[in-house]
């Protein structure tokens, strides 16, 4: 089966020039109404036609040429497919596509992170090493389990069991979109949604009440869910940090991403050579280090750090103390 894919992909890449169109081809995004869904790139234009792989909303294709009836020839890089054209959307249309496409974090627990390759399967050559605790973008996943990532502009590919959390491609699914699988929950994301700007979502260890809050997550943060809801809270991961939160403070689905409006405030470095950690913890590995006045964009407030986002988008940790004006994390509240 994987010779014949194989030897099916060759023949694309060497029809592509029949079917391109002259002049600069547009860049073109992936649209699926329902952002959990993905939408399949096939090796031939038939909705039955075996899937190379499944891409996330705002995934950016390059389309090389169209069949007339429907469906699209189209690159994303270092894969040639066709694709239901009815899922795409132009350029011209990109402020109508909100991204779906999930974070994933590299953790390796049998070694110190993934290897990045030119196309998916031991045999790609390998061009990078991401270490444990660095996060990316997810285009899409294949049916051997990789997953399509963007690393420094450059298109690669990881395994799916070195990232956190794990997806899956989902080989029951069928059609133009289908829905993505991470976790146990079919890699459903929600969005923190609580009642006010100035409230915030505890992430607690244990679905209680009662139970401590490891950081208190601002209105706008993008959840990914872990587990279904049971009484009332669901088990999630972001950015990283795992835990519980209440069902009622978060939102799903573009309606969930209306209602969500951000609240998450910005915070500058007091100093140069501020560390950004990869966990809570001042042992943990720096991922970044903030020059005086750099601005993050403050996801969460735990006692003594912030769980935090930078230009990059890449997220993580730094110490509140580091960091003007100074965010409180108030149990009281």
């Amino acid at each position: 089966m994987k010779r014949m894919l194989a030897m099916m992909l060759a023949l694309l890449m060497m029809t592509a020039g029949a079917l391109a169109d002259g002049g600069d081809r547009p860049v073109t995004y992936v649209y699926n109404p329902d952002p959990a869904d993905r939408l399949n790139l096939r090796i031939s234009p038939d909705k039955d036609a075996p899937s190379i792989a499944k891409y996330y909303t705002g995934a950016e294709v390059v389309v090389l040429g169209e069949t007339g009836d429907g469906w699209a020839f189209v690159s994303t890089g270092p894969l040639d497919g066709y694709m239901d054209a009815s899922f795409l959307r132009t350029a011209e249309d990109e402020s109508a596509v909100v991204s779906a496409m999930p974070t994933v974090t590299i953790a390796n627990s049998g070694g110190t992170g993934a290897n990045v390759r030119t196309k998916p399967g031991e045999d790609g050559r390998v061009f990078a090493l991401l270490t444990n605790g660095l996060q990316m973008k997810v285009r899409c996943v294949t049916p051997d389990g990789w997953l399509h990532v963007i690393v420094d502009g450059a298109d690669g590919f990881i395994r799916a069991d070195l990232a956190s959390p794990r997806l899956y491609f989902d080989t029951t699914q069928t059609g133009g979109g289908s829905s993505a699988v991470a976790g146990t929950t079919g890699g459903d994301v929600a969005i923190v949604s609580t009642t006010s700007a100035a409230e915030r979502l505890n992430l607690r260890t244990a679905p209680d009440g009662d139970a401590p809050s490891l950081c208190k997550y601002y209105r706008g943060v993008i959840v990914n869910l872990l587990s279904g809801e049971e009484d009332g809270w669901y088990r999630v991961d972001i950015g990283g940090m795992q835990g519980y939160v209440k069902g009622e403070f978060i939102a799903f689905g573009t309606h969930g991403q209306a209602q969500a409006m951000s609240a998450m405030p910005t915070v500058t470095a007091r100093t140069n050579n501020t560390p950004v950690y990869a966990a809570m913890n001042y042992n943990a590995a720096k991922i970044e280090t903030l020059a005086k006045g750099d601005a993050v964009t403050v996801m969460g407030v735990s006692t003594d750090y912030l769980h935090v986002r930078l230009t990059s988008g890449v997220t993580g940790f730094v110490l509140t103390d580091d960091m003007t004006p100074e965010l409180e994390f108030d149990l009281s509240k």
